[in-house]
């Protein structure tokens, strides 16, 4: 059975609409990762959730091998060999289109993990997630096969290859105020969510995987079993352990899934500092004082720091230094603040829900960001500078006055490069009305250096909102 099988899987391997899937889902996943910033473990995600493109070829593969025998009137002679007689024909075809579907779909991991390292991305994907994407096209291919031994139809076939991996690829969360989320019981389910050197939580992928393997089990056993009866053969009872014993295996993992949480939120590096969502009251219990991003958890996980600029940036290991010189150039501004409180002066990546964006306001000096999916682009609009302006202005509480829509207007306008001298008198007009760029409109000339002096003596007032756009407009020294 083994030989049969190392020969099955050679022939499954050279059969080009495997490999027609492998590169499409290759230039889905690079087509996608190429936008945002590199790192290993994220762009390794686009191929995972691509799989849709290479699981109908992996099913008619498979359908085209169970059918092989019938297309190609080889079933009367294959019918008198020891194999067939034994019944191991069935099981050692499917063993072979699972082997060699795990290890296509590792290929295109292991090529997009080296085209992400050539862009400059660091870390190393998760082995079991691996495993998981590769296993959910195993059990598209074997159930492909499935479909074309026992039905014996081309046109069945042909219409399962799109129809069944699109449905088993809707990823529908749990409904408000279920116990459970469903979309773990897929074959491929949405994406946990990853916090960098912590990982995905919750971390399903290696019971998923677990779970994956016993469908795929029970799944030959079914094949084989039928396999037995047709030809008459006493070789079922093998078939009918491997069924029994992959639907323990399928039911005890899905029972561990159904109960997972939907969701973790992160507010430091330990497990203490987590908290499991598992229906919406969860969310209500958390509160908002309890959903801030935790500096403690990016000073311990976040350790490729530079500084440049007067500005301190650290991210997670899988970005590089890279990211961080990106992220504290583009926060250069704010270093010519350094004299007004709560101007930030350093950035620091953190783990949290979307892992995307720049996070509230931190506490202190640092300003925090997300975890993933930087945009490649964001040096061109610079959020990042604007964005720890807007924190020193409003604050964690982000209340608003009048003369610190004008602050934060005018910082804004200064740093975009879309408005540059001049034109940012108009911005601060788009954005705050004709007050406020009276206010701060004659600053496009005058020094930073000033503006700060002129600044430090009412700073104070415009962060607590006692301040007045009246009482900034005189400290800035505004033409009446």
């Amino acid at each position: 059975m083994t030989t049969l099988a190392r020969f099955e899987a050679r022939k499954v391997l050279r059969n080009p609409l495997l490999w027609l899937g492998a590169a499409l889902l290759f230039a889905f996943g690079v087509g996608n990762a190429v936008s945002y910033w590199p790192s290993i473990p994220a762009d390794g995600e686009y191929v995972h959730e691509g799989l849709v493109v290479l699981a109908p070829f992996a099913l008619l593969v498979g359908a085209l091998l169970g059918l092989r025998d019938r297309t190609s009137r080889a079933e009367s002679v294959l019918a008198s060999t020891p194999l067939v007689a034994r019944g191991l024909v069935v099981p050692a075809r499917m063993a072979a289109l699972a082997l060699a579907s795990v290890g296509v779909c590792a290929l295109v991991f292991a090529a997009t993990a080296l085209t992400s390292f050539a862009r400059g991305g660091h870390g190393y994907p998760d082995v079991f997630f691996v495993l998981d994407a590769g296993l959910y096209v195993a059990l598209a291919a074997c159930g492909g096969f499935a479909i074309g031994y026992v039905s014996g139809s081309r046109i069945l076939s042909l219409l399962a290859a799109p129809i069944l991996p699109g449905m088993v690829f809707y990823r529908q969360g749990s409904q408000s105020g279920s116990i459970a989320d469903p979309s773990w019981l897929l074959p491929s389910p949405r994406l946990p969510g990853r916090f960098g050197p912590l990982g995905y939580l919750p971390d399903i992928f290696p019971v998923h995987a677990l779970y994956l393997a016993g469908g795929i089990l029970a799944l030959i056993g079914i094949v084989w079993v039928r396999a037995g009866r047709r030809e008459s053969s006493s070789a079922a009872r093998p078939g009918l352990v491997a069924t029994v014993a992959g639907s323990v295996v399928f039911l005890a993992a899905g029972g561990w899934l159904a109960v997972q949480p939907r969701e973790v939120h992160v507010f430091g590096p330990e497990p203490a500092d987590w908290v499991e969502i598992h229906t919406e009251a969860d969310y209500r219990r958390l509160g908002r004082a309890r959903r801030d991003a935790s500096p403690d958890a990016g000073r311990v996980l976040a350790t490729a720091c530079v500084e440049t600029g007067g500005i301190g940036a650290c991210v997670f290991p899988e970005y590089g230094t890279r990211l961080a010189i990106a992220l504290a150039e583009n926060a250069a501004p704010l270093a010519e603040f350094a004299s007004l409180d709560g101007v930030p002066q350093s950035i620091r990546m953190v783990p949290t829900a979307d892992h995307t964006g720049i996070e509230d306001c931190a506490q202190g000096d640092d300003l925090l960001v997300g975890s993933q999916r930087w945009s490649v682009e964001f040096q061109e609009y610079e959020p990042v500078a604007e964005r720890g302006f807007y924190c020193a202005v409003y604050g964690r509480r982000q209340l608003v006055n009048p003369a610190a829509n004008a602050l934060h207007a005018w910082f804004a306008a200064r740093v975009t490069r879309d408005h540059t001298g001049r034109e940012f008198v108009r911005a601060v007009r788009q954005g705050w009305g004709r007050r406020a760029a009276e206010a701060v409109g004659h600053l496009a000339d005058v020094p930073v250096a000033d503006v700060v002096d002129r600044l430090e003596p009412i700073w104070d007032d415009v962060r607590t909102r006692d301040a007045s756009l009246a009482d900034l407009r005189r400290a800035l020294g505004a033409p009446g």
